[in-house]
């Protein structure tokens, strides 16, 4: 809920790296919105996960 201290509104923050050292991190929310719920039904959820590229064996990785 990133305007009060109690849970609420779901949503998630954006960054990225190329090295895991430095990271740009995305606005959240009011910036670049990388996932946040748009619809009266899903208002109250949103999917959070991670995707790595050049995962296990070369192969994109789901987290």
């Amino acid at each position: 809920h990133p305007k009060h201290i109690q849970w609420g509104n779901i949503s998630q923050g954006a960054a990225h790296s190329s090295d895991f050292t430095s990271w740009t991190d995305f606005d959240g929310p009011e910036g670049y919105k990388t996932i946040w719920p748009s619809q009266v039904y899903d208002i109250r959820g949103v999917f959070d996960g991670s995707i790595i590229k050049d995962g296990i064996d070369g192969h994109p990785t789901i987290l």
